[in-house]
């Protein structure tokens, strides 16, 4: 059957052929493939090209195959039980109340440092402003100057304030603790 639709197509083609414009430029005529599908062909230069076919489908993948079954180990034997000894530490002494209070010294004694040390550098800062506000030479700088420092007058104020509060604290726990 396949033999003798060629024989009609080359028939057909050769009848074709008798004519001296084969073809129309740029037209398009199906053609055979050899996979027994159908292709174009077109025109060109009054002649027409070769059958250009549509590449075969790719073959479907085949589906993933089953995983290999990982073989069953032989079960283990029970584990033996072997008792774990128990860490024996000192008992921890319960604070005492002289070491809650030495604690508390220690702590009143740090912030009393720190109070300190934030005063220092505050007096320092104080001490710049009022030299840049006694140079400043224009009204605007001088204002914000002397706002800088009453701002700082203020912080003053208020760390002198907990430095009197952290001072009566440590001297409370010292009157405790004889």
């Amino acid at each position: 059957m396949r033999i003798g639709l060629a024989w009609i197509a080359i028939a057909l083609a050769t009848a074709a052929c008798g004519n001296k414009s084969t073809c129309v430029e740029g037209a398009s005529v199906a053609c055979a493939c050899p996979s027994g599908g159908t292709g174009a062909q077109v025109c060109t230069s009054g002649a027409l090209g070769a059958c250009a076919c549509a590449l075969p489908p790719a073959p479907a993948p085949s589906p993933p195959s089953a995983p290999d079954p990982t073989p069953t180990p032989p079960p283990a034997a029970a584990p033996v039980a072997v008792p774990t000894p128990v860490p024996t530490t000192p008992p921890v002494p319960a604070a005492t109340e002289g070491d809650r209070n030495r604690r508390d010294m220690h702590d009143a004694k740090e912030r009393l440092a720190k109070l300190n040390k934030d005063t220092e550098e505050l007096a320092k800062l104080r001490e710049e402003t009022k030299h840049k506000l006694a140079a400043a030479k224009n009204l605007k700088d001088r204002n914000d100057l002397q706002n800088k420092l009453t701002a700082l007058d203020k912080e003053k104020a208020d760390l002198d304030a907990r430095d009197a509060e952290a001072k009566a604290a440590a001297d409370r726990l010292e009157h405790d603790h004889h």
